[in-house]
């Protein structure tokens, strides 16, 4: 079997994988499958959004310039107000430290909106490269926070930090 490759894609090409893309985010978090049109819809909707980034781990093409399956994908963008996840963090952020606090997290933050890898295809390090290769070059005015450090309130310059 061949080695996938990470390669980035931009909008048009994300929405050109999104049935496979899916089918990799269902094989990973395993919801009820009544839930993915919604799914779907969501990341449709996301790849519209300022600033969309993504990146997938495809198995390499038998012939160049053919793609193969979908192994893993990450993809996030510019976070702002009137986002869903934006708000919601903000308002918590508010909570715990106040609104320099917020805004020290979310002012040009770059949000991590979803890494998933194939369940058969984990534990090869592919979600740590997708991670790094989507968080590759952030400056610290613009953030790479994934949804999930905001829970933890490291330091808003740790986003940067390649992940190990």
């Amino acid at each position: 079997m061949r080695e996938p490759k990470l390669r980035e894609i931009d909008h048009r090409a994300f929405l050109r994988r999104l049935n496979p893309i899916v089918e990799v985010y269902a094989a990973a978090m395993r919801p009820p499958r009544d839930q993915l049109p919604g799914r779907h819809t969501i990341m449709q909707r996301h790849a519209s959004y300022p600033g969309f980034r993504a990146f997938v781990a495809e198995r390499r093409g038998a012939l160049p310039g053919l793609s193969g399956p979908v192994r893993g994908f990450v993809y996030g963008f510019h976070g702002g107000a009137g986002q869903w996840w934006h708000d919601v963090v903000y308002r918590a952020l508010v909570e715990k430290g106040g609104p320099e606090h917020a805004a020290a997290w979310m002012d040009d933050a770059f949000e991590v909106a979803e890494l998933h890898v194939h369940p058969d295809h984990q534990g090869q390090g592919l979600g740590r490269a997708l991670l790094n290769a989507l968080c590759e070059g952030r400056s610290s005015a613009r953030r790479c926070c994934p949804r999930w450090t905001a829970r933890r309130t490291p330091p808003p310059a740790t986003c940067t930090a390649r992940w190990a």
